[in-house]
């Protein structure tokens, strides 16, 4: 009798104070589903990769590590999402990036990077990576089987075209606060909507807004529940996005709804080389209620390439 596929997917989700990490641990969930429809999906931590998921990976047929920008040129010594403990970076082996991003610009690797990755990534198969600049450094680390094929957030996204509303839903990053900026796209953001919601997908994004309203003398806006479902009911509700939050911007767009993003990191600028992606500065000149958002997604052609060499094995 033959023993039914199992598969493993390392989700960066659990444990994370970031819902960001719960809009893509959905995204690539769906996917992986969708791949392998009558498989055994076990799910574990990326943040404390144990002996539990050690022995998980070994049975599995393939592990994925789904999303976020787990990667950086110092693993080992420096920052690191995939692992909390620096001496079992080398525990974790053989495993499949589907849709994984790299952590900031970067121009020097750590000593032991090479031979970290090497380890790390199943060298028979085509990894899946979020955008070029992950794929030119992993390519400086000699790993070449490598497709750029975008965030797996994106993958299902569709072409659509709305009105602006004069509802909106926004975001702000409590781990890059730039008053200046940030109190700039407040302001615009009363003067041009009438009714206004905040979405705090970080842990600490509430605190911030309410330190920028205070010190500029703003009206409060009303806070929403800090959960995914939340988003949605907002979106629901027939609102736009705006903010500096980059999956709570690709959310709005599968929900068909306008979303602005103020771009504050790599993630979006990368991103928005080859996928729609719609940036804006601050202080909202491009964003007019009432004005047609026209949104054209072209679901690129990598991202069926990586996923037909699971379904011809």
């Amino acid at each position: 009798m033959t023993a039914p596929r199992q598969i493993l997917h390392i989700d960066p989700a659990i444990g994370s104070r970031n819902l960001g990490d719960d809009v893509i641990s959905q995204a690539v969930r769906s996917e992986l589903r969708g791949l392998f429809p009558d498989t055994r999906i076990f799910t574990t931590s990326s943040r404390d990769y144990g002996r539990n998921a050690q022995e998980l990976a070994r049975d599995c047929e393939f592990a994925f590590l789904g999303g976020t920008n787990a990667l950086s040129a110092d693993p080992v010594f420096g920052y690191r999402q995939i692992l909390t403990d620096r001496f079992a970076a080398f525990r974790m082996r053989d495993i499949v990036l589907l849709g994984v991003g790299w952590w900031q610009y970067q121009d020097r690797f750590g000593r032991l990077a090479k031979r970290f990755y090497a380890d790390l990534l199943r060298d028979d198969v085509m990894h899946s990576v979020r955008d070029a600049h992950t794929q030119q450094m992993l390519a400086r680390l000699g790993v070449t089987n490598v497709i750029n094929t975008g965030c797996p957030t994106m993958w299902s996204l569709q072409v659509f075209e709305t009105v602006i509303p004069t509802s909106a839903v926004i975001t702000l990053t409590d781990y890059n606060q730039q008053p200046d900026r940030d109190l700039s796209f407040l302001r615009a953001v009363h003067d041009r909507f009438d009714d206004v919601v905040y979405w705090p997908q970080g842990e600490l994004d509430r605190d911030y807004l309410r330190k920028l309203e205070k010190s500029g003398d703003l009206p409060e806006i009303r806070v929403l529940t800090p959960s995914v479902q939340a988003l949605d009911e907002a979106l629901a509700e027939g609102r736009c996005f705006l903010g500096t939050r980059l999956h709570a911007s690709i959310r709005s767009l599968k929900a068909k709804k306008p979303a602005f993003l103020i771009p504050i990191d790599n993630r979006a600028t990368e991103i928005a080389r080859h996928d729609a992606l719609p940036l804006i500065s601050p202080d909202l000149s491009d964003v007019i209620p009432g004005k047609v958002f026209t949104y054209r997604y072209t679901r690129r052609p990598e991202i069926d390439q990586f996923l037909l060499q699971f379904q011809t094995r």
